[in-house]
């Protein structure tokens, strides 16, 4: 059986998050290149990072899940949740009976109308 010891997990944890914040901002530059042209690297990482955070803090942590809050930091400000014309945002993503991937559908679908 094999057993990872503390130290190791948290050293491949970092590795994975790490894969994440790289694929993210690959992303991010490709899909909003106009909103991150005067961004540098480590600007883009910390927004991306922020993001993972916020996220969390919604329970919301599947990579695909975050990744899309992260879209919708970066296309409707870092703010966005709190933003008044977003006001139904903040109760749907602090439900604790929704999955993240759920919140996340739930709130696309709803900017999309």
């Amino acid at each position: 059986m094999l057993v990872i010891d503390k130290e190791k997990m948290k050293v491949l944890e970092n590795a994975m998050m790490d894969r994440f914040v790289r694929k993210m901002q690959a992303h991010l530059q490709d899909v909003f290149p106009d909103v991150l042209e005067n961004m540098s690297d480590a600007e883009i990482e910390a927004l991306i990072r922020d993001g993972i955070d916020q996220a969390a803090g919604y329970d919301i942590v599947g990579e695909q899940a975050v990744a899309l809050f992260i879209d919708l930091t970066v296309s409707l400000g870092a703010d966005f949740v709190t933003r008044e014309e977003h006001s139904w945002m903040g109760p749907v993503l602090s439900r604790r009976d929704m999955a993240g991937s759920e919140k996340m559908d739930f709130v696309y679908s709803r900017l999309m109308d």
